[in-house]
């Protein structure tokens, strides 16, 4: 696989010290899910994409949204697909949601748009199949690599053992699921009926403004709206379902047959009440 001149450039640099994967935040009470690169004091280094792909959502700097400008793009890379985030742009991406983007496309510029100490590009990397953020710098290394012409590489490979339980409800069709978040709860990706970072933050927000989460037994208690998935999000989900598309299994957050049947339940109808969302 070759690697265009520019994004090898880009990436090929030592990420700067603002912060890197996992590092604390908060006082430790969550962690950085990305990687921050930097190459200059001042914002406007362009970014190039590192993967072509698909654009499935664009945010822009608001309240509640430490991300400020950011485009995430859908790609597939070593038999996987991951979606790609690129955040604190210092100007909205000139691609737009539906776009194609091609490896070394200039898709964002380092600046200090939410939440940041300084000009950079924050980099993250959704394993949508894992229902999970890795470590963008694997991800970056196979890149640079080339290793995405075989198999899976082994540093990325979870294997389908390692797939949580709860991340079986990603599995399911969500297409009008989307409508509603779209039209309701701040969705701005593709309508495909395949949840990921933007669905499921979403659907966070939509759990928490419906009161389903603080409701659901064991969770008592809002999301972290930071789309990724787990038992707790099954759980509100679950809650949800016992309140409205008449659930009657246990809020355990396992999704199994009878969350299943409950949630093809509230997929049509919300396809029929939101048809004329796109």
């Amino acid at each position: 696989m070759m690697v265009s001149a520019s994004t090898a450039k880009f990436y090929n640099a030592r990420p700067n010290g603002l912060q890197r994967f996992g590092a604390p935040r908060d006082g430790g009470a969550r962690k950085h899910r990305g990687t921050d690169f930097s190459h200059s004091t001042r914002p406007g280094t362009p970014v190039p994409a590192l993967l072509g792909g698909k654009v499935t959502g664009t945010r822009k700097p608001g309240p509640g949204h430490g991300f400020g400008f950011q485009v995430t793009t859908r790609v597939v890379f070593a038999g996987r697909t991951w979606d790609v985030s690129y955040a604190h742009g210092s100007r909205a991406s000139a691609f737009k949601v539906g776009d194609t983007v091609k490896q070394g496309d200039v898709i964002s510029a380092e600046g200090e748009t939410g939440a940041t100490v300084g000009p950079c590009m924050h980099l993250e990397v959704f394993d949508v199949a894992a229902g999970k953020f890795v470590d963008p710098m694997k991800l970056v290394k196979n890149v640079l690599n080339g290793s995405g012409g075989g198999g899976s590489p082994a540093v990325l490979d979870h294997g389908a053992a390692a797939v949580p339980k709860a991340t079986r409800a990603l599995e399911w069709r969500w297409t009008g699921v989307q409508r509603m978040l779209k039209a309701r709860h701040g969705f701005t990706g593709t309508i495909d009926g395949k949840p990921a970072v933007g669905s499921i933050a979403a659907f966070q927000r939509f759990m928490n403004a419906g009161g389903f989460a603080k409701r659901a037994p064991r969770l008592k208690r809002n999301l972290v709206v930071d789309g990724a998935w787990g038992r707790n999000e099954v759980r509100a989900m679950q809650q949800w379902l016992t309140e409205r598309w008449s659930y009657t299994g246990g809020v355990d957050g396992v999704p199994g047959p009878g969350t299943k049947a409950a949630f093809g339940r509230a997929e049509k109808g919300n396809a029929e009440a939101f048809a004329a969302v796109v």
